[in-house]
Parts: C-alpha cells; sequence; structure tokens
C-alpha cells in the first residue's frame, strides 16, 4: 500500500512499523504544551545556558591589561579597565570595551518606553586651588612692610610721658594812632542810560532784514519796468481848444449819445454812452504823410480807464493836404455819475508814415527809437 493510495488507513502505523501488541496503548507524549513549563521528570532533561567563550582579541586585552597593571583612567571606563565579566544574561554578548546588552522590552512588558540603566563611570575630582586675585592686578606688598603685630617687651618698662607744652600767651596788638582823615574830591555821578532791551533789537533788525530782502528786488524790478516803459509825458488841452503836435493839429468834441444799433447794452440805468469826434489837420508835409490812427481812452480822477471804439472816420490813406480837417468818430460807455467829469486821452501815432516803401516797413530808424521812447499823451478837458 503506497501513501497515496485512497483506501490507505491513515489511524495506522506507517508501512514497515510494527503495530503494538493488542490491549496496549502507545506511550503519552512527554512534550510539554506550548507556553508551560515542562515538570521534573517530564520530557527531555533541561541543558543550562552555556557560558559564552571570550574572543581572542577580548583575551589579548585582558593579557595586556593584566602586565602593564592598572590604568591611569581607572575611575572613567567601565568595570575600572578591567576585562568584563562573562555575560549571564540573554541575547548577543557584549563587545570588547561596552557593557552588557540587554533586551529592550516590548509593549506591554514591564519597563517598555524607559531608557535602559548602564552603568555610569565615576570621574576623577580636580584638585582645589586657592582663590587667588586676577584683575585688576594686585598691588606688591613692600618687604619692609608686616602683617603680624610687633610683640611688647617686658623688661623695658613704661615708655616716658612727654612733658605738656606750656601755652603760648596771646599777643596784643599795639594801639593804633588815629590819623587825621583826608577831604577826597567829590566824584560826580554818571547817570545810567536806559539800556535797551535786547528782544526789541533783535525785532528791529530783523523787520530791517525783511524789508531789505524784499524792497531791494522789488525795487530792481520796477527799475526795469521803468527803463522800458517810461512815464506818460501829458500835455494838457484846455476844453474846445486845439493844440498841434509832431506836425498834426489836433481837437476833441464830447458829447451823450445812443448806443449804435447792434451793440450790447447791458444795465442801461447805470451807463452811459458818448460820442467823441475827433478832428485832425496837417500843419506841414512832414503831417501829410502822418496818417496814422491814434489810441483813445476816457480816464477820471480816480484813474479808471475806459476804452473808446473806432465807429467811422473820413481820412484817406495816402498824402493829405495841408489844413484840410479829416475826422474820427468814436463810441465809449462810462458810469453815469462821471459822464461829464471824464477826461479824453489821445496818444497820437508819429512813426508811421504812408509814404514808406513796401521793402522798408519794418526797418527801424534812429529817430523812430527815440520816439518810442516817449509816452506823450494829449489831455482833453472836459
Amino acid at each position: 500500500m503506497t501513501s497515496n493510495d485512497p483506501n490507505r488507513d491513515w489511524f495506522a502505523p506507517p508501512p514497515g512499523q510494527p503495530e503494538p501488541p493488542a490491549g496496549q496503548t502507545p506511550p503519552p507524549d512527554q512534550t510539554p504544551p506550548p507556553g508551560q513549563a515542562p515538570q521534573p521528570g517530564q520530557g527531555a532533561p533541561r541543558s543550562l545556558p552555556r557560558r559564552p567563550r571570550a574572543r581572542r582579541s577580548q583575551r589579548r586585552q585582558a593579557r595586556d591589561a593584566q602586565q602593564q597593571g592598572p590604568s591611569p583612567f581607572e575611575d572613567t571606563i567601565p568595570y575600572g579597565g578591567r576585562p568584563a565579566p562573562p555575560y549571564q544574561g540573554q541575547g548577543r554578548p557584549p563587545q570588547a570595551g561596552q557593557p552588557p546588552y540587554e533586551p529592550q522590552p516590548r509593549a506591554g512588558q514591564p519597563g517598555y518606553g524607559q531608557a535602559p540603566d548602564y552603568p555610569q563611570g565615576r570621574r576623577a575630582k580636580p584638585p582645589v586651588r586657592p582663590d587667588q586675585q586676577v584683575w585688576p592686578p594686585a598691588r606688591p606688598e613692600p618687604a619692609i612692610t608686616s602683617t603680624q603685630p610687633i610683640p611688647a617687651v617686658p623688661s623695658a618698662g613704661p615708655l616716658p610721658t612727654t612733658p605738656p607744652t606750656p601755652p603760648t600767651p596771646p599777643v596784643t596788638p599795639p594801639p593804633a594812632i588815629p590819623q587825621p582823615a583826608i577831604p577826597q574830591p567829590a566824584v560826580p555821578q554818571q547817570q545810567e542810560k536806559p539800556r535797551r532791551s535786547r528782544t526789541v533789537l533783535l525785532g528791529v533788525a530783523a523787520v530791517a532784514a525783511f524789508v531789505a530782502a524784499v524792497g531791494v528786488p522789488t525795487f530792481d524790478r520796477y527799475l526795469f519796468y521803468k527803463g522800458g516803459q517810461p512815464d506818460d509825458i501829458e500835455h494838457v488841452v484846455q476844453a474846445g481848444q486845439a493844440f498841434a503836435f509832431e506836425h498834426v493839429s489836433w481837437k476833441v468834441n464830447v458829447e451823450p449819445t445812443t448806443p449804435v444799433p447792434g451793440t450790447a447794452n447791458v444795465m442801461p440805468d447805470t451807463k452811459q454812452f458818448l460820442k467823441l469826434t475827433i478832428i485832425r489837420s496837417a500843419t506841414d508835409a512832414d503831417g501829410s504823410v502822418l496818417t496814422g490812427r491814434p489810441e483813445v481812452s476816457l480816464e477820471d480822477a480816480k484813474g479808471r480807464t475806459w476804452k473808446a471804439d473806432n465807429l467811422e472816420d473820413n481820412v484817406p490813406p495816402e498824402k493829405n493836404p495841408v489844413g484840410q480837417e479829416f475826422s474820427y468818430v468814436m463810441q465809449a460807455a462810462v458810469p453815469k455819475d462821471v459822464a461829464a467829469q471824464v477826461e479824453v486821452h489821445l496818444r497820437p501815432d508819429t512813426t508811421y508814415r504812408n509814404d514808406t516803401p513796401v521793402d522798408k516797413l519794418l526797418e527801424v530808424k534812429p529817430e523812430d527809437e527815440e520816439k518810442n521812447k516817449r509816452k506823450d499823451v494829449l489831455v482833453f478837458r472836459r
């Protein structure tokens, strides 16, 4: 019968093994169950753990240590410089010069999570040294000084006493001799001048500095302006009179009027329109070619100015006959309260000549520069 025979009796002894006699049971298994120690006389005898055999290097180190004697660092290394005792615990044996290895407890066992208790070597104590002053450096003691008291000599007896010094009698100064008083000339006392407060002086100095800093540049700009814009030279003309200036005679008539159709008339209750008729005539041949239109304005006593607009004129552009009158008609609006007081200011054009060639119109002559520097104004009284 083979082991793969399906008809095999699995409870029978294996092939080739004799069956036990009838009525005799086989001896029970002497092996203890798992987790239970065997009882005496039961199962195989328990063998004791064998001591691990020291290695050749450990035996050599132990022999060298016995020959050389104790180590100077005996207290600082495990086992005092002597070879480790035979390992009696479980696990792997310790290496040379190391404490014995103990297996770490596992979870659920006592001592789990705590550091192992290794033997601590002793460390030699340093020698005790006396205190010594390091800083600041100590002053050296002189050789003649001593901190030991000098014992008294008993056979010398008491020290001699010094006699007291007698008091010195006070010195009396000689009596003073009275001297005649010498009259001193009277010195006239000078009256003290009142002192000015320093604050006042500083304030005056600050104001003066401010005036100088502002006034000097302003005055310089004013002089520069006046150099290019000189003051007006006024020529006063009485009412109804004619005035000849620069080869041309001028005359002015002023009368109230209504605004020209198409002129904007704002606030008619406070304004008054005036009609200006300016008559001119040439006095000589030079005046007949000076046909430039004058600038006309109205000015009151307070210096307020109103410009006059030209409406029409009959002055021919060519040469004018000498003595023949031509006119300019102008209009101006002034406040009603000063309509009878305003004066006519006329500035004649003394540089334009209608006989100047076209190629010389932009040429500036020296005499024209002198005329431009003058600001002549004809003032016609009312």
